[in-house]
């Protein structure tokens, strides 16, 4: 029986991915993606070590959200995400 069965915890995050698999799953930048970090429009990522991981599931989802044209999660200001900004 596996631990999460044992406890009752229903949700798999997936795996921890470093911040390079993150970027190329995306498509996005660095600066874009602390930007939208910044804006809670984006799953932020945890520091262990020295090295930042993201939650699998977060960024699936964010990806998702993006595919299905809604915001992963309100800005401060309540905007839609805009993952470029217009010229």
């Amino acid at each position: 029986m596996d631990i999460r069965e044992r406890i009752g915890h229903p949700i798999d995050y997936g795996k921890l991915l470093p911040r390079a698999r993150v970027l190329e799953m995306v498509g996005l930048g660095k600066t874009r993606v602390y930007e939208l970090e910044r804006d809670n429009a984006f799953p932020k990522g945890r520091k262990v070590g020295k090295v930042a991981l993201y939650v699998e599931a977060k960024v699936r989802t964010f990806i998702a959200a993006v595919a299905e044209g809604r915001p992963y999660a309100p800005g401060p200001q309540n905007r839609p995400l805009q993952l470029y900004e217009p010229n």
